[in-house]
């Protein structure tokens, strides 16, 4: 049986406090290790809450959330910003690189905020994943040198320049034209398949949803589908 790298156990969400809007109503789901899952749900639907939610980025109203066996509500801050500065990449529709820096010197950024120096073996890595992304010829242009796809392709190595175990992608192909939403979807894929990472990814486009292992359904908050796909 495959491990179980997250676990969301009735996950509650609710804004204000005079007036309440109640966002997720008991979200309860699994992901296993290796596993390449979609949510998908229309504007308004709870995705992105719920993405912030996994990634440790926000706290639930009501409800827990274990990441690999650990209890994230009984944490402290620094204990919580390790677990998900080693445990957890990010990639969102916007890229948000640093438009003074390379593409190289851009995917080595993580790395560089928490341990300052960058060693060889980092380097060799950094370079390995800007190979994988097809990206080695232009490692040395500045961020607003490249096109589109190619920023979000330099966004995708630095999601996983500190090696996390999970991957969650928010509507990573949002902003890109169809061929390229596609050539960006078979990457997270070969990622999957190449380093075991586990993706977990929002998206509104069902096609992409479709190609994944699994496909979540959110309607207002709540889990209305939930399909592995052969």
């Amino acid at each position: 049986m495959a491990e179980t790298v997250m676990k969301l156990s009735n996950i509650k969400k609710t804004y204000g406090k005079v007036i309440k809007t109640d966002v997720l109503h008991g979200i309860n789901l699994d992901f296993e290790n290796h596993s390449f899952t979609s949510i998908i749900g229309q504007s308004g639907s709870g995705k992105s809450t719920l993405m912030n939610i996994m990634g440790t980025l926000d706290v639930p109203s009501e409800g827990s959330i274990e990441i690999f066996n650990q209890r994230t509500d009984n944490m402290d801050k620094n204990a919580l910003s390790t677990l998900r500065n080693e445990t957890i990449g990010f990639i969102f529709q916007h890229h948000y690189l640093l438009p003074e820096f390379s593409a190289l010197e851009n995917i080595l950024m993580p790395y560089r905020i928490q341990h300052n120096k960058v060693p060889k073996a980092v380097m060799e890595y950094a370079l390995e994943l800007i190979e994988l992304v097809g990206l080695s010829k232009v490692k040395d242009n500045l961020a607003t040198e490249m096109s589109g796809g190619q920023q979000q392709r330099v966004a995708i190595a630095r999601a996983l320049i500190n090696k996390p175990k999970i991957i969650l992608a928010d509507e990573p192909t949002g902003a890109l034209d169809s061929e390229t939403t596609n050539q960006i979807y078979k990457l997270l894929r070969k990622i999957n398949r190449t380093y075991g990472t586990t993706f977990i990814v929002i998206t509104h486009d069902r096609k992409i949803a479709e190609k994944t292992d699994r496909m979540i359904e959110l309607t207002d908050g709540k889990v209305t589908l939930d399909v592995t796909i052969e």
